[in-house]
């Protein structure tokens, strides 16, 4: 064994982090040939890619399994953070898995939230009408459905939606925005209870209970532009003209548009020499 060559590698400098998918395929479908497909969408910040669960149950269908598949991604030269990570692989993974597995509606819902999330309602109604066309009772495809319509004002299609999306992981937070719609503040703030969300916020603002808007708006991990408009909001219920000048502020500096917003909004409306300067 004289020639042998040990190839050394260090050790990583800097920390993983994972990510779980599960979809369903056919019973006869190979786990190694996924995991050669979720590994190639990968990138080069794919480290690793394991099973750790299959399912199988009425619930999936005869002939099919339900595959748990854990990735782990790791950057050489840095700590990927919650969002880069996120930004790097999801996308590509869920577009893999689309065309990979084609009666799994879970990875266009996938899909649909991330479009949700850039603010691309049309784009995420074309995934959620894909979705609903493979399972049109999934919870989480009407409760993104509900949400869609409530974005776009339609009350009474949301809450057909939200009819038949419990048991989805954001029902409640879509259900207290219903609420919120319909001018049902204390059971929207009650729907949300525990959300730590811009919205979860401004139904206890709604509901005047401002010391749980407080502890929600101070507890929002990435916080925006809105939560500081939400904060300079609570402040004007509460009588604190130092809070709400440098919140609006905060929140202007963050997003110009909501300028505007402010010089209009009647919750302001006591304080107008006091934003007169900020909103101009």
């Amino acid at each position: 064994h004289a020639n042998t060559v040990i190839d050394y590698k260090p050790l990583p400098k800097f920390p993983a982090t994972t990510r779980d998918f599960s979809f369903i395929c056919p019973e006869d479908m190979e786990v190694g040939s996924i995991i050669n497909v979720m590994r190639k969408a990968g990138g080069k910040l794919c480290e690793n890619v394991a099973l750790f669960d299959i399912y199988r149950g009425a619930s999936i269908g005869e002939g099919n399994k339900s595959v748990a598949i854990r990735v782990t991604l790791r950057a050489a030269d840095k700590t990927l953070t919650v969002e880069e990570a996120d930004k790097a692989t999801k996308k590509d993974w869920y577009n893999t898995l689309v065309k990979q597995f084609p009666s799994d509606y879970r990875a266009l819902n996938n899909l649909a939230q991330m479009a949700i999330e850039e603010g691309d309602a049309e784009t995420a109604k074309k995934y959620l009408q894909k979705a609903q066309s493979i399972n049109k009772s999934a919870s989480e495809v009407n409760t993104n459905l509900g949400l869609l319509a409530l974005k776009s004002g339609d009350v009474k299609a949301a809450e057909t939606y939200l009819a038949a999306g419990s048991g989805a992981n954001t029902f409640n937070e879509v259900m207290g925005a219903l609420n919120v719609a319909k001018g049902n503040y204390t059971q929207a703030a009650t729907n949300m209870k525990g959300a730590k969300s811009n919205a979860a916020a401004l139904a206890q603002i709604l509901a005047k209970d401002y010391n749980s808007a407080k502890n929600t708006l101070n507890s929002i991990k990435n916080a925006d532009a809105i939560t500081s408009y939400l904060k300079a909001v609570l402040a004007a219920r509460t009588g604190d003209t130092g809070a709400l000048a440098s919140n609006l502020k905060n929140a202007i500096q963050q997003d110009a548009t909501l300028a505007a917003r402010a010089a209009k909004d009647l919750e302001f409306a006591k304080y107008a020499s006091t934003i007169k300067d900020i909103v101009k």
